[in-house]
């Protein structure tokens, strides 16, 4: 299965957390503040963080925008106990993938965790490895070989 960050200074809930994802089959790595995670981050790869918002120090947004900075496309799932639309604002401008308000239910931790692991999956699929379009100048000098028959090497100088 995957690779989960789960990040929280409330240890009843990094508790409820770990128990629920390692019982779906995930790896869970576990930090109790943003700090703390940052470094988990450096040490090794996850496919999905959940991360409280509140926290003293690193905050939830703090780590999401080094996530961002770092250019991370790991899909990152905030809780908060305190459902403000400001802070909901606040976390998508860093393309946050969901925000669930604590404390939130076993199947809504499941399920979102399965749509972002699948988001995560199409989104790497869709980026493997294609082919850079032609340039112009390409595109130019394959027109003008079919129109005349042979290369041209005037191209560089038309564009």
């Amino acid at each position: 299965m995957a690779r989960i960050l789960i990040v929280d200074d409330e240890p009843d809930i990094l508790s409820v957390l770990e128990s629920i994802l390692a019982g779906a089959g995930h790896e869970v790595v576990a930090a109790s503040n943003g700090a703390e995670a940052m470094a988990r981050l450096r040490e090794q790869a996850v496919d999905l963080v959940i991360s409280d918002i509140n926290m003293p120090g690193v905050d939830g947004l703090d780590l999401l925008r080094a996530v961002r900075e770092d250019g991370a496309r790991i899909p990152i799932v905030l809780l908060t106990g305190d459902a403000k639309p400001e802070t909901a604002t606040r976390s998508l401008k860093y393309n946050v993938f969901d925000y669930l308000v604590k404390p939130p239910r076993r199947a809504q931790i499941l399920d979102t965790v399965d749509r972002a692991l699948q988001a995560a999956a199409e989104a790497a699929a869709c980026s493997v490895d294609k082919p850079d379009p032609p340039s112009k100048k390409d595109a130019l000098r394959a027109y003008l070989r079919r129109k005349d028959g042979k290369d041209s090497d005037d191209v560089p100088k038309l564009l």
